[in-house]
């Protein structure tokens, strides 16, 4: 695999690890954050693996530019669910609790 391609996706994997775990603690209260942040941290290390293994297939089938195409869908499939989503009503549930 291409060592820049290698890099770049590593890079993003972090960031958007970092976005995640900051909305989660946002959604989450502390009651129950021990464990949902559990289920974080083990879906984020389920999905470096599992890209991991389909980006060596994918290079093995597609060009560079196909994956960086099909990469961007991904991630913009995620920006249209994380706009959809409105942390109020959690917010509120968990300024009543505490």
């Amino acid at each position: 695999m291409n060592k820049s391609l290698s890099d770049s996706i590593s890079n993003l994997d972090h960031c958007s690890t970092i976005g995640m775990f900051a909305l989660a603690m946002a959604l989450s209260w502390s009651k129950a954050f021990a464990t949902m942040s559990t289920f974080y941290m083990t879906t984020s290390n389920l999905s470096v693996v599992t890209g991991n293994k389909l980006i060596g297939l994918f290079s093995n089938m597609l060009s560079i530019g196909q994956i960086y195409v099909i990469m961007m869908f991904v991630c913009l499939t995620s920006v249209v669910l994380l706009k959809s989503m409105d942390p109020r009503p959690i917010l509120d549930i968990k300024l009543k609790h505490e």
